[in-house]
């Protein structure tokens, strides 16, 4: 499962930071696969955490805090559908921070949260759901004097594991998704240790990494439902009255979906001095390691750090973020350079899956006066996405830029998607290639949560029908099955004849002979299309042969009043149509392109005569008892049409020419004539009324 970063308070507090300090001018470049933004909310407190199934099954959760109180709402997206309506699931503290978020392809999900009241009170919350099942109440876990830092994540079975530190110790629980979380058993991680700063990814199969802080950073990883905890890089503070410490943290962990895992440690070193009594910090520098599993545990990879940067006299912030995805096609690391006042920039190095081979430092975008940490997301062909903030002036609005990185490739120019003032923002990307961003929108809450797909690859077309014959006139069925992760689809047919139709199922008949190639063509909203083709062999009709056939014949008002327009007795094509208030239309298909002459015959009262023909009802005969019976009285001329091999429609007002029908019954009767070929008659009964 591909994850994103999550949003809690200390996020909060760096998109403040970096809100005073940023300013740049904005970089060319445009972001060619995302679609139109879709806002789900307009208020969001800026607590927000992302994720996407390998398949594209996508999920995104967030904090509101409405006047009946807080609560985290839930929207979800199956592959080529829409966000659901969000859910809502209350909050029985003040508030919440924390949100973590991960779903598998089946659609099976869980979320957890922090929940908080001033000073000192924590729970950690979650809910989850199994495929096809609605999501469960909330479940709080109250444990130790305070439970807080959740971090969730789900394999391809849907099991949940849930990493939190219930104080003084950190654990997990592995629980069915749409089960209880407080019936499975917690496992330890660190007996005495309440871990925070939790990081967590859980590959399809189960494997999972863990990062967290305990007076330095730890690393753990599973493998084969078993936990190993790497020794703590511990913290180094020396004491004094001014000493020059240096931390340790975790500044992510990521796992792709063949379980290979890696993880970035974060190291700062602080020089101070005492002037007057006070200390001040003369530099800073910060690193950053990746971590990559050795003889079973996660171990820092030897030699130099992988990124670094020192800044003096506490003017800026030497590196922020420190992310690092990892795919079949290698790992990427993410950092912002913002190690000088008012020049900062967004810097990549790519490594090969075993940390090796590593390229320099690239810059991604131009260089600012500062950088908001990077939101980075990977493919398993290694196509990535990275998004951060960055304060634009003249203007002064924080905007939401996106670079993107083709397989094999390098960061191309970044582009805003978002102009209006972003906060916060996080992305995902499924295994195809397929994603979406997610970031909040204002100054203050309550923000505007938006959302926007990243649509990267082309649709795909299954249980593609097209006949291998078909018949002149005869309408043929063409269908397929198009699909695509994020859409809208246009499936549009080509016939090779000149004609075309669009709809994923059509019909379609030919009106001559011949060897004609169709293609089915899935075009999604950014353009991404895919073709399908196949041949349709149409014979010619043998010389000597039956007429053509007139089927499907029909009417589309067997009851009508004659209308005030005329009707031509010949013509060539299809007439008056859409003009004819009244009246009927004659619709049938013809096999080939053909005459058609339709000739009315009145159905009047009659008796029968000698040799038991139906004629007018005389005298005599009603003299004689003779039976009843319904006679046909020819009306003349006929109507006649030249019309195409085909659907037909024959518009028929009442009127042959300007004469229009009495009132009555009536019988058409259609036959088709070509090549000197009279085709079986086809009748239908009609009726004229005042």
């Amino acid at each position: 499962m591909s994850r994103s970063v999550g949003h809690g308070r200390l996020a909060l507090v760096l998109a403040a930071l970096v809100g005073l300090l940023l300013a740049c001018v904005a970089p060319a470049g445009a972001a060619t696969g995302f679609l139109t933004d879709e806002p789900l909310t307009n208020a969001a407190t800026g607590t927000t955490d992302v994720a996407i199934a390998p398949n594209g099954y996508a999920v995104v959760a967030w904090v509101e805090r409405p006047a009946s109180g807080p609560v985290v709402r839930v929207s979800t997206r199956p592959p080529g559908g829409a966000w659901s309506a969000p859910e809502t699931f209350p909050v029985s503290l003040d508030s919440a921070f924390t949100v973590s978020v991960a779903i598998a392809s089946s659609g099976a999900a869980a979320v957890a949260w922090e929940e908080v009241t001033s000073p000192s009170t924590f729970d950690v919350a979650v809910v989850s759901r199994s495929a096809g099942g609605a999501f469960t109440a909330p479940e709080i876990l109250r444990e130790g004097v305070q439970t807080f830092s959740p971090a969730v994540g789900i394999d391809a079975a849907g099991t949940v594991t849930l990493l939190y530190a219930p104080s003084p110790k950190t654990v997990v629980r592995d629980f069915p998704a749409g089960s209880s979380a407080l019936a499975a058993r917690p496992q330890e991680l660190a007996a005495s240790c309440a871990a925070f700063n939790q990081h967590l990814a859980v590959a399809p199969s189960g494997d999972a990494v863990a990062g967290y802080d305990c007076s330095g950073a730890v690393f753990a990883l599973r493998r084969s439902g078993s936990w190993a905890v790497s020794p703590a890089v511990p913290d180094n503070n020396p004491g004094g009255s001014c000493p020059s410490p240096t931390f340790y943290d975790v500044a992510s962990v990521a796992i792709d979906t063949a379980g290979e895992p890696v993880g970035v440690l974060r190291r700062e070193d602080r020089s101070q001095f005492d002037i007057g009594g006070f200390c001040q910090t003369f530099s800073e520098t910060i690193d950053l390691s990746l971590v990559l599993p050795l003889g079973g545990l996660m171990t820092a990879v030897p030699g130099p750090p992988a990124a670094t940067a020192m800044s003096t006299f506490g003017f800026g912030f030497p590196i922020s973020g420190g992310q690092a995805v990892v795919s079949p096609a290698g790992i990427v690391l993410a950092w912002a350079d913002t190690s000088q006042f008012a020049r900062a920039q967004q810097k990549v190095r790519f490594f090969a899956a075993d940390g090796s081979a590593a390229s320099a430092p690239q810059p991604v975008g131009p260089e600012s006066s500062g950088a908001g940490a990077p939101a980075l997301a990977v493919a398993a062909d290694g196509r990535a996405l990275l998004a951060w903030l960055q304060f634009d002036r003249p203007g002064g609005t924080l905007r939401l830029l996106v670079a993107e990185r083709p397989p094999g490739g390098a960061f191309g120019d970044p582009a805003p998607i978002d102009a209006a003032g972003a906060s916060l923002s996080a992305v995902a990307m499924a295994d195809g290639g397929d994603g979406f961003a997610a970031w909040t929108v204002g100054t203050s809450p309550p923000y505007e949560l938006h959302v926007r797909g990243y649509d990267a690859t082309p649709p795909t077309l299954s249980g593609v029908s097209i006949p291998a014959s078909a018949q002149i006139g005869a309408p043929a069925a063409f269908s397929a099955s198009p699909f695509d992760v994020w859409g809208p689809l246009t499936t549009t047919w080509s016939f090779g004849d000149g004609a075309t139709a669009t709809g994923a199922s059509v019909q379609h008949a030919y009106a001559r002979a011949g060897t004609f190639t169709v293609t089915v063509t899935a075009t999604d909203a950014v353009a991404n299309a895919v073709t399908s083709s196949g041949t349709v062999q149409v014979p010619a009709v043998v010389g000597g042969g039956a007429g053509p056939a007139i089927r499907q014949l029909s009417l589309t008002h067997r009851r009508f009043r004659v209308g005030r327009s005329r009707t031509a007795v010949n013509a060539r094509r299809r007439r008056d149509a859409r003009r004819a208030p009244v009246g009927t239309t004659f619709n049938f298909t013809l096999d080939r392109a053909a005459s058609v002459r339709i000739a009315f015959a009145r159905l009047a009262a009659g008796l029968r005569g000698s040799g038991g023909r139906c004629v007018r009802p005389l005298r005599r005969l009603r003299r004689a008892h003779a039976r009843s019976c319904t006679r046909s009285v020819a009306i003349r001329p006929a109507l006649t049409r030249s019309l195409p091999a085909g659907a037909n429609a024959v518009t028929f007002s009442g009127r042959i020419g300007r004469k229009p029908l009495r009132p009555g019954r009536y019988r058409a009767t259609l036959t088709a004539t070509a090549a000197g070929r009279t085709g079986a008659p086809s009748s239908i009964g009609l009726t004229i009324v005042p």
